[in-house]
């Protein structure tokens, strides 16, 4: 519960300190459908958007929320409150601290940096729920081709010593001129467990819109 606190001791600070000026800057609103390849009925479909002020140039505080319903019978909502240290103009570290609607709380670390023209970006962290904690990692990148055409990466896995499961995405988007990012992607979706390993392709589409000096936040959901 370290991380928790640091999180919570980092946006309490820069809330109180006169010496920090809130300003908004960045936003996004984003939705996602993902269908399996073998049987496109079985489906989910996720609204996501974001906030972030920042208090000078170093830091800022992000709150980031997703729903996600799956083959229309059931949905949770997550919310994740994010601590941001940005070291320079191409690299940020944070703190993360998440929870749903089913009681099911995230904390962990996150970062991002630029190089060689690509974004990158990670997080690792912990979910626990009713006592039982499982470990979260994740993986992204984004290279632009153009100023209008990137190349995303995004891989995922969560799990403890007996079964864990992962996400592997690869993508293309396309930015639109008055502001609508659309993009198309394929995954694979995977369980490890000791009575074996299974594996689903699945596809993908999506659009957001950034908006703010920022365009868009720092971190996703976790």
């Amino acid at each position: 519960m370290v991380v928790k606190s640091l999180a919570s001791a980092f946006v309490a600070l820069a809330l109180v300190s006169p010496a920090m000026a809130q300003e908004f800057s960045g936003g996004e609103l984003g939705i996602e459908f993902n269908a399996f390849a073998s049987d496109t009925d079985v489906n989910g479909t996720s609204y996501s958007g974001g906030v972030e002020f920042s208090f000078g140039r170093e830091y800022a505080i992000a709150v980031t929320a997703e729903n996600f319903g799956f083959g229309g019978d059931t949905s949770t909502n997550n919310v994740t409150l994010h601590g941001i240290y940005h070291m320079n103009q191409r690299a940020s570290l944070g703190l993360f601290y998440s929870q749903n609607e089913n009681n099911v709380e995230g904390y962990g670390f996150e970062g991002g940096t630029s190089f060689a023209g690509t974004d990158i970006g990670g997080y690792i962290g912990q979910k626990s729920f009713e006592g039982e904690d499982v470990v979260i990692v994740g993986l992204e990148s984004r290279t632009p081709i153009n100023d209008q055409i990137t190349f995303f990466t995004d891989f995922d896995i969560v799990g403890d010593d007996e079964i864990a499961g992962s996400t592997s995405e690869l993508g293309v988007s396309y930015l639109f001129d008055a502001g609508p990012e659309a993009y198309v992607q394929v995954g694979s979706a995977s369980a490890f467990t000791e009575f074996g390993n299974e594996s689903e392709a699945y596809i993908g589409v999506g659009a957001k819109i950034s908006f703010g000096a920022a365009r868009g936040t720092t971190f996703d959901t976790r």
